[in-house]
């Protein structure tokens, strides 16, 4: 049996960091499971940068500051 990945949206990985009550319990599980590899497109922080940038995404400075470093904790790896 394979090992199970998941690409994590954008809107996914801002409610995983900041807003994890509006992941449904699946997703919770998913992102909390260490067997399970999480991925993120590179252009998810090009997305989260321009969209905070045209004021679509206030209250989320922390996200944009310590992207990297976020990543890392939830144990994403970058497509």
């Amino acid at each position: 049996m394979g090992s199970v990945a998941y690409l994590l949206d954008t809107h996914t990985f801002l409610w995983a960091v900041q807003e994890d009550w509006k992941l449904s319990d699946i997703a919770h599980k998913a992102i909390e499971n260490t067997n399970i590899q999480l991925f993120i497109s590179a252009i998810s922080a090009y997305e989260i940068s321009n969209k905070y940038r045209l004021g679509k995404l206030p209250g989320y400075a922390y996200i944009i500051e310590n992207y990297q470093e976020i990543v890392q904790k939830l144990g994403v790896e970058h497509l």
